[in-house]
């Protein structure tokens, strides 16, 4: 099973296992953790009491000067006292690590990852199927950009190497340097892949967006206006006013995206290749947390178009 419930499963065992932890904590240590600060200054205080109690150990050793080892009983004493605090420190750890099973929980995030990715490939599909096509729009991109750069720049590299310095064309038959220009120019296409595919898929799912929010309104808007009884009940998917409404909106979104503020077709292609006006400074604010799960899910698809464009 992938997709939205595996992730949603993984994430609430995560969940569950940081209150286990969380819980765990709290028992072994009733109390709050002590701070960076107040650790560091006990740190400190313990290796300068082990630095008394070795040399006090020693004059007892060498001289065996009694009131030397009063001083190595005291501080041994107060040394076990200090002590205390890290082996509870020590048995709440076990006990978090028990709870938390780090092996279980690099398994959870791996799922959570996997899950995310399937998700987000079915996701994108859906779009492109809201366009009529049957494949993944970014990953055909980025497959066919680094299919076709590739052997260019292989080529490209070879030209420059024969008509470089006889020292050029050894280096460039070293299997550490002929490595190091095969990431180099993996690199390079990925990146333009990466590129490309962001770039095809802006401006194809802006289209496929605007038909999916207009659908959303149409739909909600028609099933508002039967429970006031405006109109009479009717399947949402089948009244000539949804569909209506549909097409209106969609036209909306399209205009708003790629055509308002255009006056001419150089006007049209700029605001097609660059994308439309940015959004006011307060839009933005409020829209902030959605414009954040955007880059992160960007950010997440960037990593899957890493591996699939190599």
């Amino acid at each position: 099973v992938s997709g939205w419930p595996a992730a949603r499963r993984a994430a609430e065992e995560l969940r569950q296992r940081y209150r286990a932890a969380q819980a765990a904590a709290r028992r072994e240590w009733p109390q709050s953790f002590p701070s960076f600060q107040a650790a560091s200054d006990s740190a400190r205080q313990t290796v300068a009491r082990l630095q008394v109690v070795q040399d006090a150990y020693q004059s007892v050793q060498q001289s065996g000067d009694m009131s030397a080892a009063d001083v190595l009983a005291s501080e041994v004493t107060a040394l076990q006292d200090d002590l205390v605090p890290a082996r509870r420190a020590g048995s709440a750890l076990v006990a978090i690590s028990a709870e938390l099973q780090p092996e279980r929980l690099l398994e959870l995030w791996r799922g959570l990852y996997a899950a995310l990715c399937a998700a987000l490939s079915a996701a994108m599909l859906e779009g492109a199927g809201l366009l009529g096509l049957s494949m993944n729009i970014g990953e055909s991109v980025a497959s066919t950009i680094n299919r076709v750069m590739a052997p260019w720049l292989h080529a490209l590299v070879d030209r420059v190497t024969e008509r470089s310095s006889r020292e050029v064309q050894q280096l460039r038959e070293d299997p550490n340097a002929r490595r190091w220009v095969e990431l180099a120019v993996n690199g390079v296409c990925n990146s333009l892949g990466i590129v490309a595919a962001f770039f095809v898929e802006g401006r194809l799912f802006t289209i496929s967006n605007a038909r999916v929010g207009a659908a959303i309104m149409a739909r909600e808007g028609f099933e508002i206006l039967v429970r006031k009884g405006v109109v009479p009940p009717k399947v949402a998917s089948e009244a000539l006013e949804v569909r209506i409404g549909e097409c209106l909106l969609f036209g909306a979104g399209v205009y708003f995206q790629f055509f308002r503020g255009t006056r001419s077709i150089a006007g049209l292609l700029w605001s097609i290749s660059w994308g439309s006006h940015h959004l006011p400074g307060t839009v933005r604010l409020i829209l902030s947390p959605a414009l954040v799960l955007e880059t992160w899910l960007q950010t997440l698809v960037t990593a899957m178009r890493v591996g699939v464009a190599t």
